[in-house]
């Protein structure tokens, strides 16, 4: 974007925030906006994003090769409690897209649950938005590396952490619904 365009940054943490700005100050990155979510606030911009990018709080699963530890700490109870949670963030996120604009869902799990499940679940739930092809070629011979309706990226077939993300985009003619 060359820093044109606002870009705000979202968190309900201020102090995940304030660490975000000082990485963007390094990055000579001047168009973020780190914005602390509120109610008000969200109701204020409402329908008026191109583009919401949902980076998901998660299990991590995608990065257990890295660290596994997080295994052994890690419970069925906590997969409920985060699936509750991204359903929540992604129901939030939805309000924000306008017409015609695009919610992107994405975490570092490998689990279906919060994955496919996920963006399943919200699709019925909110009917205004479809799920858009995803087509990522390699840089170096422009061969199709993940196509689909999601992109699941695994340790074991592309030597990287563990992603998922999805891309929905929201219908600009509702008036069907």
């Amino acid at each position: 974007m060359n820093n044109k365009g606002r870009i705000f940054a979202l968190d309900k943490y201020v102090y995940r925030l304030d660490r975000a700005k000082e990485r963007l100050r390094r990055a000579n990155v001047n168009n973020v906006f780190c914005q602390e979510i509120t109610g008000k606030w969200l109701k204020r911009h409402a329908e008026s994003a191109d583009v919401v990018l949902v980076d998901a709080p998660c299990s991590g699963t995608g990065t257990w090769r890295r660290n596994p530890d997080m295994r052994a700490r890690f419970s069925k109870n906590d997969l409920d409690e985060l699936t509750t949670l991204q359903a929540e963030i992604l129901e939030q996120a939805q309000k924000l897209v306008k017409k015609g604009g695009r919610l992107i869902y994405a975490t570092c799990s490998l689990f279906i649950e919060e994955d496919e499940n996920q963006i399943e679940k919200f699709l019925q739930n909110f009917p205004e938005f479809t799920l858009q092809q995803i087509n990522i070629k390699n840089n170096l011979n422009n061969e199709i590396e993940c196509s689909g309706k999601y992109m699941k990226l695994s340790p074991a077939k592309f030597e990287t952490d563990g992603f998922f993300a999805a891309v929905m985009k929201k219908d600009e003619d509702m008036g069907s619904y």
